[in-house]
């Protein structure tokens, strides 16, 4: 039966999607890869052996190998520019061509310059409230589509697109004009973004720009729905790949600390819905607990910060630094919930965990918060002993009002964390294992634990030890 592998991050993002899915395409030989959420301001790292890195914002992770196809469904916002500039730069390195690989979907809505430097100017006028956007104009975007503003490629193959261009320019030279008055301190800030953008804020050059790409690139452009359906029923295998981490969900995460876009499994669930495709979701996550930019991280320590490395994610201007803190069960049973499950579980990153004397696991967190017992009985499962606020799990609702949002994620910023598991550590290089049984004892208990009913309860399917995909074992 023909299967299709659903990735689904249940953490905050950078969970090595691009990693993994590389591997999955060499070792278990797909060749077709669905992007089926997200933006731009995604970045799937790849590794080869031999050195070779890429980021894969909008291409699929599997592009770096020769026979493989990425399609983009009609969920995905995509930048043209952007695009092409990530197709230039994998044909390069790879050395093959990636454009007659693409499959994009007519009714995907297209993210802008205007929105790019209107989204940035949002973020930097919070001051110091800022929500960690990545400055590409996504939840603008977002913004412009629920308002029935939205561009998509078909609008632009149809003549459509003069109009709404033309007008995002007046308003982003609004926004910028009321900005520098109310903001006098951000005017350099004004400058340097539209300076960045250069020509591609005129509107009648960026769509004479957008009409060379589409009309110049050997893409196919068509229903993607219709297309991994008919791939299904041609005995075609599929790895879907969500873009962000469960954990920035716009309905599930914690506001204002997320994406505006939708980022569990249920949108591929939803395209391959009617198959007769076997469907099966992979957890994945890194071996502890991170996230890109602010808001709650409850197992935060910057001592264990000390002991990780990630060159692929280096603080920038927008999002600020990676952070970093030991293993949360409390987050990441939540990101399984809101994803309802997951059938297997992929750890990444095990051999950062190499050298560190103690692991320890969280499993409750202290609210050291005023008690709203209202509050916490929406939102958590929890008790109390003495004076300690004990929260234990997180409720995954259905729904959540602007102001649910805002009690919730208060809660979550004013807990640390409280009872722990702890198991000893292992100093080995793990970097060359290559089968689970050759693990140090220590990281395989770690394992157990993880998959087991006390952890996740979730049995594993990849282990990665290396950051290339010879580095991921295949249980």
């Amino acid at each position: 039966m023909t299967l299709a592998l659903i990735e689904e991050d249940i953490a905050h993002g950078d969970g090595c999607k691009g990693a993994t899915g590389d591997a999955c395409g060499r070792v278990q030989g797909f060749h077709y890869f669905l992007r089926f959420d997200g933006g731009p301001q995604a970045r799937h790292f790849g590794t080869t052996p031999e050195g070779l890195v890429h980021g894969f914002a909008q291409c699929c992770s599997g592009t770096l190998l020769p026979d493989t196809y990425s399609i983009l469904s009609s969920s995905m916002l995509v930048d043209l520019i952007a695009l092409e500039g990530e197709i230039q730069s994998l044909e390069k390195k790879t050395g093959q061509p990636v454009w007659e690989r693409m499959i994009l979907d007519p009714s995907s809505t297209l993210v802008t310059p205007f929105h790019a430097v209107i989204g940035q100017l949002m973020e930097l006028r919070r001051g110091a409230k800022r929500h960690g956007s990545c400055g590409m104009g996504v939840g603008q975007t977002v913004f412009e589509k629920e308002a029935g503003r939205e561009l998509t490629i078909r609008a632009l193959f149809a003549g459509d697109g003069r109009r709404l261009l033309e007008d995002w320019q007046k308003q982003m030279e609004a926004f910028v004009a009321r900005t520098k008055k109310e903001f006098p301190d951000l005017c350099d800030a004004c400058d340097t973004s539209m300076a960045f953008f250069g020509r591609y804020l005129d509107a009648s050059y960026l769509l004479g720009v957008y009409g060379d790409i589409l009309q110049k690139a050997p893409c196919q452009i068509t229903d993607t729905t219709a297309y991994v359906r008919e791939l299904i029923k041609g005995g075609h295998d599929l790895f879907c790949e969500g873009a962000h981490g469960s954990l920035l969900d716009r309905k599930k995460g914690f506001s204002p600390f997320g994406t505006q876009l939708s980022t569990t499994c249920h949108r591929a669930l939803q395209i391959l819905e009617g198959t007769d495709a076997r469907v099966e979701k992979m957890a994945l996550l890194r071996a502890y607990a991170h996230r890109h930019g602010p808001g709650p991280l409850v197992t935060e320590d910057p001592f264990f910060a000390a002991k990780m490395e990630d060159e692929n994610n280096a603080p920038n201007p927008w999002q600020g630094p990676m952070r970093y803190g030991p293993p949360d069960l409390v987050a990441w049973r939540y990101g399984l919930a809101i994803n309802d499950g997951a059938d297997t579980l992929a750890i990444s990153c095990l051999d950062q965990l190499t050298g560190i004397n103690l692991i320890r696991i969280c499993t409750s967190y202290r609210y050291l918060g005023k008690t709203i017992a209202e509050h916490l009985n929406r939102f958590f499962t929890w008790d109390t002993c003495g004076n300690v606020t004990r929260i234990t799990s997180i409720l995954p609702l259905d729904t959540l009002t602007m102001e649910d949002h805002e009690i919730r994620t208060s809660i979550m910023t004013a807990c640390k964390p409280l009872e722990w598991v702890e198991m000893p550590g292992w100093r080995q290089d793990i970097q060359s294992v290559r089968r689970l049984e050759d693990l140090p004892f220590e990281a395989r208990r770690f394992l157990d634990f993880l998959q087991g009913p006390k952890g996740l309860h979730v049995p594993l399917s990849i282990v990665s030890v290396n950051p290339t995909w010879t580095g991921r074992i295949f249980c």
